[in-house]
């Protein structure tokens, strides 16, 4: 009898470790799978991180772009319609703004005479280049002229980096 009871009890035994075996197994599994949703969680969040840091970036951006822009008088006239062009192709660069919408931001800021000379123009859906063209040559100014003074001036620009860098070294 002792024998049995003994039996019993290291069957008894044998089932509780392996009932434990099979919920340490369970538990195991259960916070593997925890772990998975965690890490998961942890991705989406930086991608949302990312998504908005970009959006801040874009809004930020925008911005500064809104900024140089109101910068930008309207022109007037009378006045160096080269030179406010100038201005106007630097502020655009500077802006990144793509050149495909420089003529819509143009227009506006043109005195009446100068925005009606321009309608047909953007009408046709002409290039920047085929508007400034047209503009210069209803003033009377040459593109040659106009780009010779670019030239002129970036020539400036370098040779003043350039004594710059002989001093500064």
């Amino acid at each position: 009898m002792q024998n049995n009871s003994a039996a019993r009890e290291s069957q008894q035994s044998k089932r509780r470790r392996e009932e434990l075996d099979r919920l340490a197994k369970i538990e195991e599994n259960r916070l593997e799978i925890e772990k998975r949703r965690i890490e998961a969680e942890k991705v989406k969040m930086d991608t949302e991180k990312k998504r908005i840091e970009e959006e801040l970036k874009q809004r930020k951006e925008a911005e500064e772009r809104k900024e140089k822009l109101s910068g930008l008088s309207n022109y007037k006239s009378g006045s160096d319609l080269q030179q406010y062009l100038t201005q106007f192709e630097s502020i655009m660069a500077e802006c990144k703004i793509d050149d495909k919408k420089w003529n819509s931001i143009l227009h506006p800021r043109l005195d009446v005479t100068l925005a009606e000379r321009m309608r047909p123009l953007k009408e046709i859906d002409k290039s920047y280049q085929e508007v400034k063209t047209a503009l210069l040559k209803s003033v009377g100014a040459t593109p040659a002229a106009f780009g010779q003074q670019v030239y002129e001036l970036s020539a400036d620009k370098i040779k003043h980096k350039m004594h710059y860098k002989l001093w500064s070294t």
